[in-house]
C-alpha cells in the first residue's frame, strides 16, 4: 500500500535545452537510466529524514532526482529540488494547523534555525532559484484548474493499469513537520464557498483561491497533442515503479506550457473585468509569474496525488473540476453572471467539503 499524503501537485517538465550545462549532460545521462526512482521512492527519502538525529528541517543536500516524461520526442524532466521545497515550505510553518507545541516536538526550534540561516546563504548565491513542483494539502487550487481542458484529463479507473499511476506522492507527508521535509505548498486561503445564487463577482472576492504562497512555472508545443495534453510519459512516471496500487484511481491533466499560458492569460483578463479587486486576480497573476520562469516547450502537469485516498472512486470518476471552472469563466465573460455564481459556488462547496476531511478524527 503506498504511502501518501493527501496532497494534489502541479509539475511542470522543462526540456534538456531549458538547462546550462553541466546540468543538461547531468539530466540526459540521468534519464537513461533504467532503474529511475519513482514518488515512492522520494517518499520515503522525506519520511526518513523526518525521524533523523540530529533531527532536521531541511535535507543537508539538495536532490539529484528527477521525474522524467517525453513531449512530442522531446525529453524532459522535472527536478525534485527537495531541499528547495523544504526550505519554501519552513517559510510557512505559520500556516500550518498544528500547536507550536506539537511543530516544536516534530521540527525543533533550533533545526528550523538552521534551515532558514542555510536557505538564507544558498539564496543570496541563487536569488533566481524556484521549484518546478508545487502542492496544495487536502484539495487542488480553482486557479490551477484554469491551466488545463477538460479534454487533457487522464482518469484511471480502479483497476487499470498504467498511467496515471500510483496516485500517491512525494512530496513531503504531511504529519507534523512531514511538508517541512520536501515540499514547497500553496496555500490560497480558499473560503467555505458560497449560500444562494451570487454574482462570481462576489465570489471572486469571498477568499477562494484567495492567496498564493508558493512559487511555481510558456510558450510553443511542438506536435500534436494527445490524450495525455502532448506529452508521453517515459522513463519514471510519478506513479510507476515499485509500490503503485492498480486498485486506487487515478487522476491528471497534462498540457504543453503554451496552452497553460494562454488559458491563464484569457482567464485573468475576464477575472480582472469581473472583479479587479478581487483575491483571484493576484493568485492567478502569480502563478502566472511562476510559469513565465520556464522553458516555452515544458510541459504542466496536474496531479490529484494522494487526494485520491479521500475522493470516493466514484466522485473521482465523475470530477470534471477543469470542464466546470473553464464554463464557469465562459458565463462570466458573457456577463451571464447568476450561472458564473452558480457553477463557482457548486465547485468551491464540492472542494470544501474535501479540505474539511482533514479534521475528521
Amino acid at each position: 500500500m503506498p504511502k501518501v499524503p493527501y496532497a494534489s501537485y502541479l509539475r511542470v517538465y522543462e526540456p534538456l535545452a531549458a538547462f546550462p550545462e553541466p546540468e543538461r549532460s547531468y539530466w540526459a545521462e540521468y534519464a537513461a537510466r533504467t532503474d529511475l526512482p519513482t514518488a515512492q521512492d522520494e517518499l520515503r527519502a522525506a519520511l526518513t529524514s523526518l525521524i533523523s538525529v540530529p533531527r532536521r528541517a531541511a535535507p543537508e543536500r539538495e536532490s539529484g532526482d528527477a521525474f522524467v516524461a517525453e513531449v512530442d520526442g522531446v525529453l524532459c524532466v522535472c527536478p525534485w529540488r527537495t531541499r528547495l521545497r523544504a526550505w519554501r515550505a519552513l517559510e510557512e510553518a505559520g500556516h500550518w494547523m498544528m500547536p507550536d507545541s506539537v511543530l516544536d516536538q516534530a521540527l525543533p526550534v533550533a533545526a528550523r534555525r538552521r534551515a532558514e540561516r542555510n536557505h538564507q546563504r544558498w539564496s543570496e548565491r541563487n536569488p533566481d532559484a524556484r521549484p518546478w513542483i508545487r502542492s496544495a494539502l487536502w484539495h487542488v487550487p480553482i486557479r490551477w484548474f484554469t491551466l488545463f481542458d477538460d479534454s487533457e484529463r487522464d482518469y484511471r479507473a480502479p483497476g487499470d493499469p498504467g498511467d496515471p499511476g500510483d496516485p500517491g506522492e512525494p512530496e513531503g507527508g504531511r504529519g507534523p513537520g512531514a511538508r517541512a521535509a520536501g515540499d514547497v505548498g500553496d496555500a490560497d486561503g480558499e473560503g467555505n464557498g458560497h449560500r444562494g445564487v451570487r454574482s462570481v463577482r462576489e465570489g471572486a472576492t469571498s477568499g477562494q483561491d484567495g492567496r498564493g504562497s508558493g512559487r511555481e512555472g510558456g510558450g510553443r508545443a511542438s506536435g500534436r497533442a494527445d490524450r495525455h495534453g502532448g506529452a508521453r510519459a517515459a522513463g519514471n512516471p510519478p506513479g510507476d515503479g515499485e509500490g503503485a496500487d492498480a486498485a486506487v484511481p487515478g487522476l491528471r491533466y497534462r498540457t504543453p506550457m503554451v496552452r497553460a499560458r494562454q488559458r491563464l492569460a484569457r482567464s485573468l483578463r475576464t477575472v480582472r473585468r469581473a472583479a479587479p479587486d478581487g483575491p483571484l486576480v493576484p493568485a492567478l497573476t502569480e502563478v502566472g509569474r511562476w510559469m513565465e520562469e520556464f522553458h516555452p516547450r515544458s510541459m504542466v502537469e496536474l496531479d490529484y496525488g494522494g487526494l485520491v485516498h479521500t475522493i470516493s472512486a466514484e466522485a473521482l470518476a465523475v470530477d470534471h473540476s477543469a470542464a466546470e471552472v473553464a464554463e464557469a469563466l465562459a458565463a462570466l465573460a458573457a456577463d451571464d453572471l447568476e450561472r458564473a455564481g452558480e457553477l463557482y459556488e457548486a465547485l468551491t462547496e464540492r472542494w470544501t467539503s474535501v479540505r474539511e476531511r482533514q479534521f475528521a478524527s
